[in-house]
């Protein structure tokens, strides 16, 4: 019966030397100063509201230029470009063959599958391969810092 408690205690709080538990410690040097007092909270500083129809996908400083990442907004899958400093949306699933597109490479503007090598730019959706194939392309805005993308 020990080693049960010892198991679920092990899965619900982590090892005392883990990850968790470290967290669990920064968290508690957060609330007090040296002397013991509780420190007062920060007031959280609220995100600039979002323009008609534009959702918060994230902060421009976490996408360096040149990177790509997926970012999920609602139910829908996307994949998020950062082309020089300029921003750009697109649907996460490759119209040839489903695979996750912003798991792919990005140079330039060519956003490649890793699935099948297929390229597409990132500005239309155009493909590189195939004209007649098109990435879904999602409007996208920089305000104040923060990456906003309009799903339509």
């Amino acid at each position: 019966m020990d080693e049960l408690k010892a198991v679920v205690k092990g899965v619900l709080f982590g090892r005392p030397d883990g990850f968790r538990a470290s967290l669990r410690r920064r968290w508690a040097a957060s609330q007090s100063d040296a002397a013991g007092e509780v420190k007062a909270r920060p007031v959280p500083v609220p995100a600039p509201a979002a323009p008609d129809g534009f959702h918060r996908a994230l902060s421009a400083s976490s996408l360096a230029p040149g990177e790509v990442v997926e970012v999920m907004i609602g139910e829908q899958h996307l994949a998020l470009c950062n082309v020089g400093g300029v921003f750009h949306a697109s649907s996460n699933v490759c119209p040839h063959a489903g695979g996750p597109i912003g798991e792919g490479t990005l140079v330039d503007h060519a956003l490649t599958c890793p699935y099948h090598g297929w390229a597409f730019d990132v500005r239309d959706g155009s493909c590189a391969v195939n004209a007649e194939v098109k990435l879904p392309i999602y409007p996208v805005k920089l305000v104040d810092g923060v990456v906003y993308v309009k799903l339509v």
